[in-house]
């Protein structure tokens, strides 16, 4: 030992020297005549342990702690030298009038004690944020470091307030004590004239963070008036007092002793010190951002105030140009989808004037919040503490991080959420750290759920299993942010894969609109889903929003019920089977309709023959951009109307609803509901896909087996290369709106002879082979590029 450092009810300081660390520590020793005392014990060995667990700069850090040989308790901790706030605020009221606060001396000015007060609070709500309270808040009770450190004392009384239980009474027969400022062991915990009235009542279920901060009111109010709210003979006199009703008002207490209070500072004093704990500011954080806010400087706070004010309103005027420009946008997408399919210049003038006009309404939009963000950034340099500027640029930077989410940028959301990060005060906290809530319902039910996380390795999305997230039905089940995958499994059935893009708080429910109940996830039974066929469960699925696809659509997000779809597109083989067929049954006039041909730039002459054996062969022309001699090609050369025809015949030949796929129903069988740009992720790969660009000779289909890399996340093969796909719908401009349910049955109207046809050829640069491009085709007309990919529904029950 070194020598003493204080003393006090509980036990004594003194200075001691750690020969491990070669430093000197500050030890604190229970008094020999506690040791007697469990509840004594109890609240020393509570306020080493709670001053240990509470982790915080303003919380002297406890090193050790242990048990002497007489019995004596002891635990290291910190030395802090310098004083207390009491000798601190004893040397300011000693150095000031009743007009002015000292500027100079020992460095107690006034705003460095409202400072160092303001630190406690800081300190106080961390405790209040981890569940503690202190219990006995007191200008003694606060150090002040050399260098500025500020530290809040004695955890003796500190409790966790999930854990309060009757730890206090009032003893009427215990002595008064001559130090009315001292804890009582024994009677009412706390220091009497810091004490808030429930805890001065002894109503420890009231007793919470308002007592705190009522204490640390009647410390403001101390340092105000340049005495306590309430003073008395004995400790039990001042409790009773307490109990009475409210000190005398702040101005009026320290009127010809110091100088008169800042209105906002006696303010922000009277509110902490509110008779009723309701009345108060809820928990310390909120007297801290009071008192930081006076700290900055009222004029400061003033412009600040303004500058903000300004912001919500330029704000709010963006969001009014957004919504109108969003409208406009509707309103041009409507008369676009109405444009005949070669329009004339003239027919697209009101178009265009609607496209403008919403871009306009874009450009003001942004310049309004450039604006905003300006202004918030001119505030903060006026009150850099200023909590309106802050919230506001981390509501704008919310919004920011949302949209780059939304785009895939993920640059983009690093910035934004750093930056969200940096301005936020707790109020987005838990969105930041949130993932999505799962709600699921299979049939059957008692499913197994496995999550996996989508990791990009070698610029391709792989499943990374994570965890098994339980068996179906799961309500609300937490699910991390990000690209996932949901594989749904049950002995008996397929496995069913549901991929996912997990939002900040988002709700995953599969709630059709127009509904407000689940929809049920049916599984397939083994057996009813061939080796060829891919289910792709029903559920809502981004489409369109690629500004950089041939002829894409704007971003929706629409439901899309379940289906199956074949994994590759009929082959040669398949085809010249087909016709076989048709011959067998002497149908040679089907035949004649349903055989390839070249296309008309090649005078549509037949690709096929009947053969001696009356069968039907394939003939390859010099030059032809085709493999009809290669059974495993997926079959090219012929039009919409005969694609629709087998699709019919191998309805018929399975006893299976096969049709043509939607072009939607293609296009998430290809993106997922993720909304990819390419199957394997967000980034072309040369090489993955059978497109031109990478092609060296005359471009022809590959074979079903060739390019494995060319696979969406359902394991859907050549939607970039190789050929496209006929789809059954009519060709639309803008096919659908967010919000919508795809209509599958959608048919041709008359004046539209056109069709959709989706995905990427072995003629296609990159830019026509982005998955949401989208391309019409004539019914009658023959296509080298583009083959046949068959599609059924999948009931949501069986009836």
């Amino acid at each position: 030992m070194m020598g003493d450092i204080d003393g006090g009810g509980m036990g004594d300081i003194v200075r001691v020297w750690d020969e491990r660390l070669n430093r000197s520590s500050a030890m604190k020793i229970i008094r020999a005549d506690k040791v007697a005392h469990q509840r004594a014990v109890d609240r020393f060995i509570r306020e080493a342990r709670t001053t240990g667990l509470l982790q915080h700069p303003g919380i002297v850090p406890v090193h050790d702690m242990g048990q002497l040989p007489d019995g004596r308790w002891w635990f290291t901790m910190q030395e802090v030298i310098g004083r207390t706030f009491e000798e601190a605020m004893a040397h300011l009221h000693a150095a000031a009038t009743s007009t002015s606060w000292p500027t100079h001396g020992d460095g107690s000015t006034f705003r460095r004690l409202v400072d160092a007060l303001f630190r406690v609070c800081q300190t106080l709500a961390y405790a209040h944020a981890e569940g503690y309270i202190h219990r006995d808040v007191k200008p003694e009770n606060i150090m002040i470091g050399r260098f500025g450190e500020v530290v809040l004392l004695d955890w003796g009384l500190g409790k966790l307030v999930a854990s309060m239980v009757e730890d206090f009474d009032v003893d009427d027969t215990e002595p008064s004590v001559a130090r009315v400022t001292a804890t009582r062991a024994g009677g009412v915990l706390g220091s009497p004239p810091y004490m808030a009235p429930e805890q001065a009542r002894g109503d420890v279920a009231s007793v919470g963070p308002p007592a705190d901060v009522y204490a640390l009111g009647a410390t403001l109010y101390h340092l105000l008036t340049g005495r306590p709210p309430y003073r008395g003979r004995t400790g039990r006199d001042v409790v009773e007092r307490v109990k009475a009703g409210p000190p005398p008002p702040v101005v009026r207490a320290a009127k010809g002793r110091l100088p008169a209070p800042d209105p906002e500072l006696a303010a922000i004093c009277s509110r902490a010190m509110a008779r009723e704990p309701g009345d108060r500011y809820a928990h310390a954080g909120e007297l801290a951002r009071a008192l930081e806010e006076w700290l900055d400087g009222t004029r400061r706070i003033e412009e600040a105030a303004l500058l903000v004010d300004d912001a919500r309103k330029l704000w709010r005027e963006a969001g009014a140009l957004q919504q109108r420009a969003v409208i406009i946008e509707q309103q041009a997408r409507r008369r676009r989808m109405e444009l005949p399919r070669r329009p004339k210049e003239a027919d697209q003038v009101a178009v265009w004037e609607l496209e403008d006009e919403a871009l306009g309404l874009r450009g003001r939009a942004d310049q309004a919040l450039a604006e905003v963000e300006a202004r918030l950034s001119t505030a903060l340099t006026l009150a850099p503490r200023h909590h309106g500027a802050h919230e506001l640029l981390a509501d704008l930077y919310k919004d920011r991080l949302i949209a780059a989410d939304e785009s895939g940028d993920e640059t983009g959301a690093r910035r934004w959420e750093t930056l969200l990060r940096a301005h936020d005060r707790g109020r987005h906290l838990r969105w930041l750290q949130a993932g999505g809530l799962l709600t699921l319902y299979t049939d059957p039910p008692g499913a197994e759920v496995v999550l996996y996380r989508e990791v990009e390795r070698q610029r391709r999305f792989v499943p990374v299993r994570a965890r098994v997230l339980g068996r179906t039905p799961l309500e609300a089940v937490e699910v991390p942010r990000g690209q996932v995958q949901i594989v749904v499994q049950h002995e008996g059935y397929h496995p069913a894969v549901l991929p996912l893009h997990i939002r900040r708080g988002e709700r995953v429910d599969f709630v059709p609109p127009g509904e407000d109940a689940p929809a049920v996830l049916r599984l397939l039974s083994e057996g009813s889903l061939g080796p060829g066929e891919v289910y792709v469960p029903g559920g809502w699925c981004p489409v369109g929003g690629d500004e950089q696809a041939m002829d894409g659509i704007p971003a929706a997000q629409v439901w899309i019920d379940g289906f199956v779809i074949t994994r590759f597109h009929v082959t040669v083989g398949e085809y010249l089977a087909y016709l076989n067929e048709l011959a067998a049954e002497g149908r040679w006039d089907l035949v004649e309709a349903a055989g390839p041909r070249m296309p008309a730039s090649m005078g549509t002459l037949p690709l096929w023959r009947r053969t001696d054996a009356g069968r039907v062969a394939f003939d390859v022309a010099e030059g032809l951009n085709s493999r009809l001699d290669t059974p495993d090609v997926p079959m090219t050369h012929l039009s919409w109307r005969q694609a629709m025809a087998y699709a019919a015949w191998r309805a018929r030949r399975d006893g299976v609803p096969w049709r043509l796929p939607h072009d939607l129903e293609w296009e998430k069988a290809a993106r997922g509901p993720q909304g990819r740009l390419w199957p394997w992720g967000r980034d072309y790969v040369a090489g993955r896909a059978c497109i031109g660009e990478d092609y060296e000779g005359t471009p022809v289909p590959c074979r079903i087996d060739e390019y494995p890399g060319d696979v969406s996340v359902y394991g859907v093969r050549h939607t970039a290369g190789c050929v496209r796909t006929f789809c059954a719908n009519t060709y639309r401009r803008v096919p659908v709106v967010d919000g919508d349910r795809v209509d599958i049955t959608d048919g041709a109207p008359p004046e539209s002879p056109y069709r959709m046809a989706r995905g990427g050829s072995m003629f296609s640069r990159q830019l026509n082979a982005r998955l949401a491009g989208r391309f019409a085709v004539s019914e009658e007309t023959v296509y080298a590029n583009v083959g046949i990919r068959l599609a059924r529904s999948v009931p949501a029950r069986l009836d």
